[in-house]
């Protein structure tokens, strides 16, 4: 993920920019693969686990 990152700051995006889409392409492909119910339960636990 890190490099992930580096890689998309080498090409001229923000940092911010990168976690933003990394961001929106992990929801998009959690919310297609669990669905909306599971996918709350799951933001509500890491949300949790944050503190």
């Amino acid at each position: 993920m890190f490099e992930l990152v580096a890689d998309a700051v080498n090409a001229g995006w923000s940092r911010t920019e990168t976690l933003l889409a990394i961001t929106e392409v992990a929801h998009s492909l959690a919310r297609q693969k669990c669905g909306d119910g599971e996918l709350e339960e799951v933001l509500a636990i890491v949300e949790n686990m944050r503190g």
